[in-house]
């Protein structure tokens, strides 16, 4: 199936890594503990977000919706969008 969109993916990616990066222990889904993910620099940091970005845009075109640490991310194909939500907070993140 896959996710469609019409934007350049890597700003789609930009913008999901970085509502990603407000859900609380989202590197919990990385296996990591919070000392471990403060233990990497700036680099090593967007890296990590990076490459779990790419795994959950991949996981969303065959599952709707992925819990990531505090926070569920949501891609609703007739909308063309997917959300980041942290407890009342929703982050749309737009794919046309």
């Amino acid at each position: 199936m896959g996710v469609k969109f019409a934007r350049e993916y890597d700003d789609i990616v930009s913008d999901l890594s970085e509502a990603i990066a407000n859900i609380p222990q989202f590197y919990d889904f990385l296996e990591m503990e919070e000392n471990d993910w403060g233990s990497l620099d700036e680099s090593g940091q967007k890296e990590y977000l990076k490459t779990l970005t790419d795994d959950v845009f991949y996981a969303l075109g065959s599952i709707s919706q992925i819990r990531i640490g505090l926070g569920t991310i949501t891609y609703e194909k007739s909308k063309h969008r997917i959300k980041v939500k942290v407890n009342n907070i929703i982050n749309v993140v737009s794919l046309i």
